[in-house]
């Protein structure tokens, strides 16, 4: 929800639709604006406040801004916040690999329904040495949840 939340802003800052008639509406169509992921996007930050990472989505919409204001186009802004998300993840598993060991990320959530996010993501981990699990018979976004819900709730009754 959080990162479709962010492709919606984003979205809309850059000239694209601003208000949808469904959900995810202004995010496919930024998706589908992406001629070629870049080889650079916007440089993602992200802290450590004990156990946890915060993304710095400030510094994002500085950046983004600093496009709008030098004329760069929906379709080149809407590349770079993609790579953005690729470079941003990729640092994110490489921090928590770093700490925990693990080779194996499991991608999931509704923003994984965008093929472009998702197969640079896919490509960059599997070069980076990683395992990449992905959906291949449950419906990575809400779908896939509920059907999660489904199964506990069977195995709670069956107790």
């Amino acid at each position: 929800t959080s990162c479709g939340r962010l492709f919606d802003a984003v979205a809309a800052l850059a000239g694209g639709r601003a208000t949808i008639q469904y959900e995810a509406q202004a995010a496919i169509e930024f998706m589908q604006a992406v001629p070629e992921l870049p080889v650079r996007g916007y440089r993602p930050e992200w802290r450590e406040e004990g156990r946890r990472l915060i993304l710095d989505v400030p510094d994002l919409i500085r950046q983004v801004v600093q496009d709008i204001r030098t004329g760069r186009t929906l379709p080149v802004i809407s590349g770079r916040f993609h790579r953005y998300l690729v470079d941003a993840f990729l640092l994110a598993v490489r921090i928590l690999s770093r700490d925990t060991g693990l080779r194996t990320v499991g991608l999931s959530g509704g923003v994984f329904q965008n093929q472009v996010l998702l197969e640079a993501l896919v490509g960059a981990l599997q070069a980076a040495g990683y395992e990449v699990l992905t959906h291949r018979q449950v419906p990575c976004n809400d779908g896939g949840i509920s059907l999660g819900q489904v199964w506990a709730g069977r195995g709670l009754v069956k107790q």
